[in-house]
């Protein structure tokens, strides 16, 4: 009898024991989750949540939300916005309050009322609504793939259910069903227990799905029981889902053409006269503001011109030394500008040597680039704002205005819709829209008439530059004879024209008679490692050491649970 007692005591022990760990040990918890969906032969479907919650939080709460997704990434990072409209909303079988917010991707229904607290306890609440384009309509078949619970709740559910009815046409043997639980970042997915029943399927799991965690099918059947979009509607929906895209397209699109059209019409007032070669540089412009006039931008070109230039006039001296794969430029100052005068080509050299040659006689080139980036804004500075003020006129009438219309634009547009731009491609579309700005501001800019005329001297004189031998014939006028002072007057010209292999190659002819009389030809202001003068090399190797110099301080689908569409989450308020 004893044995007996003991036996049944602890059976019903066991039984207690089990009672109390299937309990939930949480505050928060749905009991149970449970959807009918109806996808309708329009390709629509009507949907009704029945969400069975139990709170036990010592914190106020004023009842659920559940948050559906409504907008989806589509090919090439456009969007996908499907509609979704809430119909009724219950709480323990009544009307409840409710409030809808679309929050970037989702919708937020907030069932219940600020004014009103929920007691504790359990309250089963319904959430109806009707929604589109949830179907996926392929070539073979028609899928819904759709993520019943979703993976964004608060809290466990500990029960979820889900019977989706498909239109009456469709043969049950042709309905095919796959049903995953999990978190969708997972290899070892399980898969939930369905059955089919005339042309309902039945999904059901009995195991918690704890925060992340969600249930997703995807359900397939044959072709031409639900209605596909036309190829009209994908149009109008593309339309409507992409208007961020659309517009910053049609803004870069016009703004190309404005800007196209603006640039051919300011081009052609300057190509009026023609022009013919010349054979001496414009009076009192060095070759740096020559460079400058012709592509109103500032190179390292302008300032191997003038390092080159002082060189000519025997100011300094230019000795090129191997240190390992590196070339080093090492200047020395062999005389200063004692002559004080307008003459702007003394004024920039006098102060190009005084800025590189400040504490000492000797540089390397390469280790100045305080000097060379204070020679760049400051010395060049003074010239582009001598040039740009008596030559150029700026247009600003004509490349801003367009300008500030598209950022109005824009502007009114994210009063629409608060992430009309939130793509890749509108961001990408609006950074050019930027791009296109600030070119339109450099390449707009046009010639006054005085600007109009020292550019055609400089053209002619360029022209003339980069006439080589073979050519020589076809110039107008008689050119002065070609002798090796000649091409050293005129060489930091060709260097900021970066026409300098030319210029060598039109005195090909003279140096090689120079070597055959024992005597090859080597700029006295010039000393290397190499045995000769390498014009073709020279500059170039300068113009690198420049450029790094100025650029270093600047340089400081179906298979996976919680995919598909549906989803989302919720929680309490």
């Amino acid at each position: 009898m004893m044995v007996r007692i003991t036996h049944v005591t602890w059976l019903c022990i066991a039984f207690f024991c089990s009672i109390v760990t299937a309990t939930p040990n949480f505050k928060e918890y749905i009991n149970s989750f449970h959807s009918d969906i109806t996808v309708n032969a329009d390709g629509s479907m009507y949907a009704q949540e029945t969400i069975v919650y139990t709170h036990h939080s010592k914190k106020e709460k004023h009842g659920i939300r559940r948050s559906i997704p409504i907008r989806y990434i589509g090919p090439y990072d456009t969007k996908y916005t499907v509609q979704l409209d809430v119909i009724d909303v219950t709480h323990n079988g009544h009307p409840s309050p409710y409030q809808v917010e679309n929050i970037y991707s989702h919708k937020n229904i907030y069932v219940g009322s600020r004014d009103t607290t929920l007691p504790r306890g359990t309250h089963t609440y319904t959430i109806t609504y009707h929604t589109n384009r949830q179907l996926g309509f392929f070539d073979s078949h028609d899928e819904l793939y759709w993520n019943i619970t979703g993976n964004d709740w608060n809290f466990p559910v500990m029960k979820t259910s889900a019977h989706i009815t498909l239109p009456q046409s469709i043969s049950t043997k042709a309905i095919n069903v796959a049903s995953y639980i999990g978190t969708g970042f997972k290899d070892d997915i399980d898969t939930a227990d369905t059955y089919i029943h005339n042309t309902t399927v039945h999904i059901a799991i009995d195991q918690t799905l704890m925060p992340g965690s969600g249930l997703t099918t995807s359900i397939t059947w044959p072709k031409g029981h639900i209605k596909e979009p036309t190829w009209q509607d994908e149009i109008r929906y593309f339309v409507h889902d992409n208007a961020g895209i659309l517009l910053t397209g049609i803004c870069t699109l016009l703004l190309l053409i404005y800007y196209a059209f603006m640039y051919r019409r300011v081009r052609r007032k300057e190509q009026i006269e023609p022009i013919f070669a010349r054979f001496y540089p414009p009076e009192d412009t060095p070759p740096s503001a020559a460079h400058y006039t012709l592509s109103m931008r500032n190179a390292p070109e302008q300032l191997t011109a003038e390092i080159v230039n002082m060189a000519v006039n025997g100011l300094i001296t230019i000795e090129e030394k191997k240190s390992g794969l590196q070339t080093k430029h090492i200047l020395h100052k062999k005389a200063t500008i004692k002559k004080k005068d307008n003459n702007i080509t003394h004024q920039m050299h006098s102060t190009i040597m005084k800025q590189l040659f400040a504490s000492k006689d000797t540089v390397t080139l390469e280790n100045e680039q305080v000097a060379i980036q204070s020679i760049d804004n400051n010395i060049f500075a003074k010239t582009r704002k001598k040039f740009a003020k008596d030559y150029f006129i700026n247009n600003f009438h004509l490349s801003i205005p367009p300008a500030i219309c598209v950022a109005f634009l824009y502007i009114a547009g994210t009063t629409f819709e608060a992430d009309i731009f939130n793509t890749s491609i509108a961001v990408i579309l609006l950074i050019a829209d930027a791009c296109l700005v600030a070119l339109a501001i450099h390449l707009l800019r046009s010639y006054t008439h005085q600007g109009l005329k020292l550019r055609n001297e400089i053209l002619g004189f360029k022209q003339f530059l980069s006439v080589t031998e073979t050519e020589r014939l076809k110039v107008i006028g008689t050119p002065p004879n070609r002798t090796p002072e000649l091409y050293e007057t005129y060489l930091p010209y060709a260097i900021a024209f970066g026409v300098e292999k030319k210029w060598a190659q039109a005195f090909a002819p003279v140096f090689q008679q120079m070597r055959e009389s024992g005597k090859a030809y080597r700029p006295i202001w010039y000393s290397g490692h190499m045995r000769n003068f390498k014009h073709a090399t020279f500059a170039h190797s300068i113009n690198q050491s420049i450029a790094s110099s100025t650029t270093t301080k600047g340089a400081q689908g179906a298979g996976r649970a919680g995919g598909g569409r549906g989803g989302g989450g919720g929680g309490s308020w």
